[in-house]
């Protein structure tokens, strides 16, 4: 059976992104919370936190029934998604393009960026999700999400998002990474980065950066998924971009 015809609009609005995203090096994308994640987890098997998942299960499952239908309600009313009427149940809710965008990230992420701080929890620590599209190979998106402190009754966290260049999203990790070393109790920031295909296991390459023990220099410790290992000291927080850079290029265009 084929799937609901998309509205001339609707491919307006993507077109749109992209275009700004080719323009400008990035686009916003709409926040979402924790239980916005856990509704779409259910249906499409998105990448969730397992902190997150399991809290959502362990709630009563009218409890589940009650924050799912606060969600799509709230979804609705910010027009992410679209009520079809005489719609059969399974179509009857239509995923509008600016959300489209970050579930198919999450859904099925070409790789994953994981800036961590190693031995703490940084939770503002940003994720990426590459976005796979043969049609954009060359001018390749990825979806970097952060999570911020700030709650919303019955949903949760409020989550970031914007569809960036990898060299926009490179000038963020940077800014976050030198922001992070700037406290002392943070003395390192790793970025892991995690392709994979179907015919062979995960490949990890990971940047640690730390903050040099005089001024405000900063040293990159840097291993490749081949195994290869190169260091680099004296880098400000543009030279940390640039060499982060050719990295997230590599994986979101990489072919599985």
């Amino acid at each position: 059976m084929p799937g609901p015809r998309l509205r001339p609009r609707d491919i307006d609005e993507a077109a749109a992104i992209l275009a700004m995203v080719d323009a400008s090096g990035g686009a916003p994308l709409p926040q979402l919370t924790d239980t916005d994640l856990c509704v779409f987890s259910d249906a499409f098997a998105t990448m969730l936190d397992r902190d997150v998942w399991k809290a959502w299960l362990a709630l009563p499952d009218p409890e589940r029934v009650r924050r799912a239908e606060l969600a799509r309600g709230f979804l609705l009313h910010r027009r992410l998604l679209r009520a079809v009427p005489d719609a059969p149940p399974s179509q009857s809710l239509r995923i509008q393009p600016k959300l489209g965008f970050i579930l198919a990230a999450r859904q099925h992420p070409s790789f994953l960026g994981l800036c961590s701080v190693p031995g703490t929890s940084q939770p503002s620590a940003p994720h990426l999700f590459g976005l796979s599209d043969a049609s954009r190979a060359a001018t390749p998106a990825l979806l970097m999400e952060q999570v911020s402190a700030r709650q919303l009754p019955g949903l949760g966290h409020v989550r970031e998002y914007g569809l960036l260049r990898p060299h926009r999203a490179a000038k963020v990790l940077a800014s976050w990474i030198a922001g992070t070393l700037r406290d002392p109790a943070n003395p390192a920031c790793a970025l892991d980065i995690v392709t994979h295909s179907p015919q062979s296991r995960p490949h990890v390459e990971r940047v640690t950066v730390r903050a040099a023990s005089a001024g405000a220099s900063l040293r990159v410790e840097h291993t490749r998924p081949d195994g290869s290992y190169v260091q680099r000291a004296g880098l400000d927080e543009p030279a940390l971009a640039d060499l982060v850079t050719p990295v997230l290029t590599a994986a979101a265009t990489a072919q599985g």
